[in-house]
């Protein structure tokens, strides 16, 4: 019974970790398209100090792609705030499981569009990040 209950704990904290991971991992992509889609723009003197507050809807998923719609805040260099809106595409491979008999999948590549949605929603970007 004891392992069980180890087994379950192992779990539940890769489990986090790996929410955690993509969390992080999101917000840092959002970051670096932001600051593309402020490129060239009357907001292109800001840089962005921090993307926060990021949460999901998952809108399709299959077995080579998976697609999310988020908002998020950001703030800027001027103390500035504004919503917003991400976008957000994985991509994925068949892999063969050579542990198992079955099939697994990769990730290869995830494509982001930012819109600042607070401020002024015609300024997007969208960037592809590869693995």
């Amino acid at each position: 019974m004891k392992s069980v209950i180890q087994v379950i704990l192992i779990m539940v904290v890769a489990a986090a970790v790996a929410f955690f991971y993509q969390r992080h991992e999101l917000t840092n992509m959002a970051e670096e398209t932001l600051k593309d889609a402020l490129a060239g723009t009357r907001y292109a003197s800001l840089s962005v100090s921090s993307v926060s507050g990021i949460e999901c809807q998952h809108l399709r998923s299959g077995p080579f792609e998976s697609r999310k719609a988020c908002t998020g805040t950001a703030e800027f260099s001027d103390g500035t705030r504004s919503r917003i809106c991400i976008k957000s595409t994985e991509f994925f491979i068949k892999a063969n499981n050579y542990i198992g008999s079955g099939t697994s999948y990769k990730k290869t590549s995830t494509r982001v569009t930012v819109s600042l949605c607070g401020l002024d929603a015609g300024i997007k970007s969208t960037r592809t990040f590869h693995e």
